[in-house]
């Protein structure tokens, strides 16, 4: 039933924030920090949702703030069904990349352990995939608690990267396997190595 009551913009500013809440929800599901999916915050913020584009507001700033909201959640519910169906299916990138971890470690397997879900090409530095799972997870959490968005990280750009990483580090005369570290930097997710310059990785992670 549509409220009678009219919309306020700070009911309007508290929508989005817990729409955010719910995409940092379905983040942590995804890569696999929190083990259910959110489905009753999702319900809730539904049934909130439609209350308030049932509800009249003479405020045009307010109306425009509720209906991006309700396009950002559209987008975001097509992506998280999207995911949904991969996990489902077994497609899903963090399944595979897990499966081929699981491949590489059991006894017998005449695959590296040390190679990374990234070709690496002859001659460079590899990194393990448990290395991977460890640097992507903590770099999630990190972006989400810096407010960054996540949706576009992927494990096979950051393994690239950090396979770039490992062979500068190893041309430099460093030797050894490189020291992976999430930091916080200015208010941004940042991975840095030992020996490697400190720089932006963002760029390494783009969407799949």
């Amino acid at each position: 039933m549509a409220r009678k009551e009219n919309v306020t913009a700070a009911e309007a500013t508290a929508l989005a924030n817990r729409l955010e809440e719910l995409r940092k929800a379905y983040d942590r599901y995804f890569i696999g920090v929190d083990k259910l999916e959110p489905t009753g915050d999702r319900r809730r913020f539904q049934m909130e949702l439609d209350a308030l584009l049932g509800a009249p507001s003479p405020n045009t700033q307010v109306r425009f703030q509720i209906a991006q909201v309700k396009g950002k959640y559209l987008t975001l519910s097509q992506y998280w069904s999207r995911v949904l169906r991969e996990i489902e299916d077994g497609t899903y990138a963090r399944d595979r990349f897990r499966a081929d971890l699981k491949d590489k470690l059991r006894p017998g397997s005449t695959r590296d352990s040390t190679t990374s879900p990234a070709a690496a090409p002859s001659g460079t530095a590899t990194i393990d995939g448990e290395v991977v799972e460890r640097v992507f997870r903590a770099y999630v959490m990190a972006k989400q608690k810096c407010n960054e968005a996540t949706d576009g990280v992927s494990r096979e750009k950051l393994a690239e990267m950090l396979t770039r990483h490992a062979a500068k580090l190893s041309e430099s005369g460093g030797g050894g396997r490189p020291d992976f570290k999430v930091v916080i930097k200015d208010g941004k997710a940042r991975i840095v190595a030992k020996g490697v310059t400190e720089g932006k990785t963002d760029a390494a992670t783009k969407p799949r």
